[in-house]
């Protein structure tokens, strides 16, 4: 039953509706059946993360480590706990072990939470350069997909300068960004995955335009991702047009149609629901934002987009920081 009830408090963290003491019931149960089982203190360590226990999840993940020394995702899980306990010189060093540890892709997979911790720590520019710094070596690290860890890094660099306004981050991220996509799809082969990384290239380019006000050249590009993504069968695929819709009218101050597109977006995205909790209070929800702000504080696992809007979200919700 370990799988049953780690499967089920998997569904209970990070699928809808959660239940996160139900999520620790399960986890719970599944530690009790297979106490060396480092994956058990992982699964733990996940729910009291969801649940704000932070120095419980960092204990959980210490366990797990203890038992396996050689899984470098415990080492990762630990960094994400401290980073959020703004114990950031540990993250740190969590995962720059969990770098050294680091097996085939992990190793470049793992650097770009360690550049994370500066925008935690209100210092995006940093994390830019430390970013770009991996572009640079990820070809002498030794990886299988260096493409990937340079696709992904430069990803993470369009998404803070663009939220930012940095401009020269921006530009010179899309323009390294935009042909490695394309390569990716001409090694690919397939018809639906190139129109999948053309519409990411519409996405964060319309993104940029939108955010400097050039909102014509944003339409054009959302246009682009409808026109782009019609053929696939896939229910969510027009997720990323209704985002950069939600940008456009966002930013020109026009909160309803804001949040009508951003709510057809990904909201599993701690980025993308603090946007539609900033079009509900411009539209005048406040109580409904309140809730919203406070879902997005409450969050917890480590993207980059919830790094960005992690301490806004708390002062808006008025939650405590731990």
């Amino acid at each position: 039953m370990f799988v049953a009830h780690t499967t089920l408090g998997l569904s209970y963290v990070f699928g809808e509706p959660r239940d996160f003491t139900k999520a620790l019931e399960h986890m719970q149960a599944a530690e009790n059946l297979a106490p060396e089982e480092p994956g058990a203190h992982t699964f733990l360590g996940d729910v009291y993360r969801a649940q704000r226990h932070l120095e419980q999840a960092r204990d959980e993940y210490a366990r797990g480590h203890q038992l396996n020394p050689r899984d470098a995702i415990l080492l990762v899980k630990r960094g994400h706990a401290n980073t959020l306990l703004s114990d950031y010189p540990a993250a740190r060093a969590d995962y720059d072990s969990a770098i050294a540890v680091g097996r085939a892709n992990e190793k470049a997979a793992y650097a770009p939470f360690r550049a994370y911790v500066s925008v935690y720590a209100g210092e995006p520019g940093a994390a830019i350069d430390e970013l770009n710094r991996l572009v640079a070596s990820v070809d002498d690290m030794g990886v299988p997909d260096p493409k990937a860890a340079k696709v992904a890094a430069l990803s993470n660099v369009a998404v803070i300068a663009i939220h930012i306004r940095n401009q020269p981050a921006a530009d010179q991220a899309l323009k390294q960004l935009a042909p490695m996509l394309m390569k990716q799809a001409d090694e690919a082969a397939n018809p639906a995955f190139r129109r999948g990384q053309e519409a990411t290239v519409a996405y964060f380019d319309g993104w940029w335009a939108a955010r400097r006000g050039d909102y014509g050249s944003a339409q054009r590009q959302a246009d682009r991702i409808a026109q782009l993504l019609a053929p696939d069968a896939n229910p969510r695929k027009l997720e990323p047009m209704h985002q950069l819709e939600g940008f456009i009218a966002l930013y020109q101050g026009k909160y309803g149609e804001a949040a009508a597109h951003l709510r057809q977006g990904n909201l599993l995205d701690p980025y993308i629901k603090y946007q539609v909790a900033v079009a509900t209070e411009g539209a005048g929800d406040v109580a409904q934002a309140k809730q919203l702000y406070r879902e997005v504080a409450e969050y917890n696992f480590n993207t980059v987009g919830f790094a960005l809007v992690r301490k806004d979200a708390q002062q808006k919700a008025g939650a405590s920081t731990p």
